[in-house]
């Protein structure tokens, strides 16, 4: 709809530009406008969502957490539109990730809004499985429950070329040194 109205807006305001008929061309601009706010809100609800997920129902043998599953789908989703989206997300996010190397690294990624949103919502989840992961009394299932989480995402980037193109290699590398340690660890 977006992308449509987007086109559509130069011959609409072609089309109406009497005095009498500018309240068409407002509304399809005040649409757009519209459509790009619930964007942008929809960017945060899901990094909320992502990074506050709280249900304690872990895999016993430390297996691929549900919200893993589903944050990935829904990334995978996004990174199909990342043409229009790369328009309707412009400011980078402002929130917090509570993690000064976190912060540092999305700054230094230097992407485009989206991109950083994009990340932002993948350190979310990964902040949120690190947590989840203390819930296992045994150490060797709280590593384990890291390293079948962090390999599930690297390997939908992996063989996404799209999505690993928007999430950036240097995440990808992130996450592999953290499935190390996490292997080093259970070890």
């Amino acid at each position: 709809l977006y992308k449509a109205l987007l086109g559509m807006l130069p011959k609409i305001k072609n089309m109406f530009h009497s005095v009498s008929c500018t309240d068409i061309s407002d509304g399809v601009s005040n649409t757009i406008s519209s459509l790009e706010t619930l964007v942008r809100k929809l960017f945060c609800r899901l990094n909320d969502a992502v990074l506050n997920e709280s249900s304690n129902s872990l895999s016993p043998e430390g297996g691929v957490h549900h919200m893993t599953e589903y944050t990935m789908q829904f990334i995978t989703k996004i990174s199909l539109y990342k043409e229009v989206l790369t328009k309707m997300i412009v400011s980078r996010p402002t929130e917090s990730l509570g993690n000064e190397a976190d912060a540092k690294n999305l700054e230094a990624s230097g992407g485009t809004p989206l991109q950083l949103h994009m990340i932002w919502i993948m350190i979310s989840l990964r902040i949120n499985l690190e947590c989840k992961s203390t819930f296992y009394k045994d150490s060797s299932l709280r590593y384990l429950f890291i390293m079948n989480n962090f390999k599930y995402i690297i390997k939908i980037l992996t063989d996404d070329p799209e999505l690993l193109d928007v999430i950036g290699r240097e995440y990808q590398s992130e996450l592999s040194r953290d499935v190390l340690q996490a292997a080093q660890d259970y070890v």
